[in-house]
C-alpha cells in the first residue's frame, strides 16, 4: 500500500529530494515505516515555513532570518506555573535554550499547546525572572515557550545573560 506525505499540492521539495534518494527496498522497508520517516521530514519542513513567517522584534541583535530572535545555549532548572481545571500546578523543567522571545525546555509532565503559563527563570547576576508565556511547541517532553509579556528590564537582563553564550544555528539554515 502506497502512502503519500505532503500537502494538497504534493510533498515539499525537501521531502521529494529525500524520497528520491531511496531505493525501492529502502522506501518500503520496515521498521521504521518509511512513510513515517517522510511524514516527520515533512513536519520539519512545515516548521521551517512557520518560523519564516515570524516578524523580527529586535533590530540591534544579529539573528537568523528564520527566527524572531536568535536562540542561545542556556541550561538551568526552571519552574512552570499554570492553572488547569481550577488547580494551580507548579512543574519543574530544564531549559536548554533562551532567546528574547522565548525558551526551549524539557518538562516531564504533559503541557498543552497554546496553554498559558508563567515561567520562573533564574538568570545570572540577578533575581529569577517571572515571565508570562504560552506553550507554542510540544514534541514529547520537549516544549517551546513564547514570552507573552516581557518588560524592557527583563529583555535587558536576558540580553546581558546571553551576551557571552553561543548562538544556536537554526536547523536547516542556508538551504
Amino acid at each position: 500500500m502506497s502512502r503519500s506525505v505532503g500537502t494538497a499540492s504534493g510533498p515539499c521539495r525537501k521531502c521529494t529530494r529525500a524520497y528520491l534518494t531511496l531505493s525501492d527496498t529502502e522506501r518500503y522497508a520496515t521498521p521504521p515505516p518509511t512513510w513515517l520517516v517522510f511524514f516527520l521530514i515533512h513536519l520539519w519542513c512545515a516548521e521551517d515555513d512557520l518560523d519564516k513567517m515570524a516578524t523580527p522584534s529586535s533590530d540591534d541583535v544579529p539573528r537568523s532570518a528564520d527566527r524572531i530572535s536568535p536562540r542561545h545555549v542556556f541550561e538551568t532548572r526552571i519552574w512552570i506555573r499554570l492553572q488547569r481545571d481550577g488547580k494551580k500546578l507548579s512543574l519543574q523543567g530544564w531549559s536548554r535554550d533562551l532567546s528574547e522571545s522565548g525558551l526551549g525546555a524539557f518538562v516531564a509532565e504533559a503541557l498543552i499547546t497554546s496553554e498559558s503559563v508563567t515561567l520562573e527563570i533564574p538568570l545570572p547576576d540577578c533575581d529569577k525572572q517571572v515571565i508570562p508565556a504560552k506553550v507554542v511547541r510540544a514534541l514529547g517532553t520537549e516544549y517551546g515557550f513564547q514570552f507573552t509579556a516581557l518588560s524592557a528590564e527583563q529583555r535587558r537582563q536576558i540580553r546581558t545573560a546571553l551576551k557571552e553564550r553561543p548562538a544556536i544555528p537554526r536547523h536547516g539554515a542556508g538551504q
